[in-house]
Formats: structure tokens, sequence, C-alpha cells
């Protein structure tokens, strides 16, 4: 099984509607952008850090790994929302 795309869930009586589903995913989505920008704002600066040569870059390339992993959950997310709106 190719884990790179998304689990859809299967939509049926007994199950979640498909509207709640899409709901629940929209709501993380706009959680999830709110830590993103939250991260944003709190990225490394030179003057904390030059103290110390290299230190900056280190902080810097750990801080975007963080922005990276967010927006990739980001994406994981817009992809599972527009499998759900794509389902008959």
């Amino acid at each position: 099984m190719n884990d790179t795309k998304p689990v859809i869930p299967i939509i049926h009586l007994n199950g979640t509607s498909r509207e709640a589903l899409i709901n629940l995913r929209f709501d993380y989505l706009h959680k999830l952008d709110e830590a993103r920008k939250a991260l944003v704002e709190m990225a490394p600066h030179g003057r904390d850090y030059y103290l110390i040569p290299g230190l900056y870059e280190l902080a810097r390339e750990q801080h975007l790994r963080r922005i990276n992993a967010i927006c990739a959950l980001l994406e994981d997310i817009e992809a599972e929302i527009l499998a759900l709106q794509a389902l008959p």
C-alpha cells in the first residue's frame, strides 16, 4: 500500500457523514495554519545567536524543518479534504 496517498474514510450510513469529516479536517487545517503563523513569528534572529559562530545557522535550519513539517501536514489534510469532496 502506498503511504503517500491519504487514507480516506468510507462514507456509509453507520459512519460519520461526509460533511462532518470534511468540517473536522477544515477545523484542523485552520488550527495548523495558526500554529504555522505562530511558528513563523518566532523565527530566530541573528542577534540572539551571534556569540557562538554557526549557532544562528543551526537555529535557522531547525526553524525551517519545523515549518516544513507543519506545511507537510497542511498538504496532507488538504489532500484528504479534496479526496472526500470528490467522492460520489
